[in-house]
């Protein structure tokens, strides 16, 4: 594909960084992530958006879907869809065209999903269009998140400039959704902490050392020390500073 930015039109360029932009802002917003869907339509000409976010150390994905019914006002509905795998969603289409993280889909099967699933064939029926999607390793833990973007065209033909598209913005969607706090990374053993393990977190957390804690707490070093071993545990954390910097993520101190 012969195309780069230097390819792009004015216009085109500008609502690029805009959609880039805005997505660079890790502070979740739903409707916010609806307007940017929206202004990606003058981008990418699409009927409905299907975005799957999976966190490998979570059962099933968080499906984000956004359809322009009126042709003026976009709607957003948001939730968990337990029955969603990203690969087996992907296997379920059939792929052509790939450039890079984008290529052009069609519906092929629904593979792995109920019948009444949302992300089911009842929606897939005579529609292809662009996708893309991205895997990375998530925070501190050792395990994948992936950002699947599919967008249905009807028969329309997909461009080049459509996949080039598709290839920058699921880049910057990824981004957002893996860091933004609706969906922020949890540890694969996170478990409710008690209020002495709570209590040993919040001084480690203020740089003071098992010694220190001890005699803040008026407890054995040992004591301390057994505390932090439960609370790396069910943080999923290997060292201090992962414990740290991951109970601060998780505001649990």
């Amino acid at each position: 594909m012969p195309l780069d930015v230097e390819t792009l039109l004015p216009g085109e360029l500008q609502v690029l960084m805009e959609v880039a932009g805005g997505l660079t802002d890790t502070a979740f917003c739903a409707s916010r992530l609806g307007g940017l869907v929206g202004k990606m339509r003058g981008l990418i000409p699409f009927e409905r958006c299907v975005v799957l976010h999976q966190n490998e150390a979570r059962s099933g994905a968080t499906a984000f879907f956004f359809e322009n019914r009126d042709q003026l006002e976009w709607t957003t509905d948001i939730e968990h869809a337990r029955s969603a795998n990203i690969p087996k969603y992907l296997a379920s289409l059939h792929v052509s065209r790939v450039f890079q993280r984008a290529f052009v889909w069609r519906a092929a099967s629904a593979a792995g999903f109920t019948a009444d699933s949302t992300l089911g064939e009842r929606h897939m029926q005579g529609r292809e269009g662009v996708a893309a999607n991205v895997t990375s390793i998530a925070c501190m833990e050792n395990h994948e998140v992936t950002t699947l973007m599919r967008l249905d065209r009807g028969v329309d033909t997909v461009t080049d400039k459509d996949l080039f598209f598709a290839n920058a913005i699921v880049f910057y969607l990824h981004i957002f959704l893996t860091h933004s706090a609706a969906t922020a990374c949890t540890p694969k053993t996170h478990g409710e902490l008690t209020p002495k393990e709570r209590g040993v977190l919040q001084w480690m957390v203020e740089g003071k050392t098992a010694w220190e804690i001890a005699q803040i707490l008026s407890i054995s070093e040992r004591t301390v020390k057994f505390h932090l071993h439960n609370v790396y545990t069910k943080l999923g954390a290997q060292n201090r500073a992962q414990a740290v910097t991951t109970a601060r993520r998780l505001k649990l101190a």
